[in-house]
């Protein structure tokens, strides 16, 4: 389970706490992209996005343990990613926001709007 303070919370829904926008609080954050590196030597990307399924077997894996990219946006245009990096028993998790990703993407490119 992931402390509280690298996943913002917002209100309850159902039993659960919604992620809230780590830059303005938002509740109203979608996924806009998954992306899973293959460990070690081992080449593979798999990625889920609008755009559906791609797997590039030839990309070069992220470090020597799995990485795992979680990208969202929030509905006041906020883009965050939550990278989780798992090594030797442990797996480290990384929060970036906007000014460190660029405009890569945008609420147009919600995995669910597909």
């Amino acid at each position: 389970m992931m402390p509280k303070e690298l996943i913002p919370t917002g209100r309850k829904t159902s039993c659960d706490p919604a992620m809230a926008c780590p830059v303005c609080g938002d509740e109203y954050v979608h996924p806009v992209r998954l992306a899973c590196w293959s460990p070690g030597t081992a080449n593979g990307l798999v990625v889920i996005d609008s755009d559906g399924l791609t797997v590039d077997p030839h990309a070069p894996p992220m470090d020597r343990g799995v990485t795992i990219d979680l990208t969202f946006v929030c509905e006041q245009g906020h883009l965050f990613q939550y990278r989780l990096h798992f090594h030797k028993g442990n797996t480290f998790v990384t929060r970036r926001t906007r000014h460190l990703l660029g405009d890569v993407m945008d609420r147009r490119s919600v995995i669910w709007r597909t």
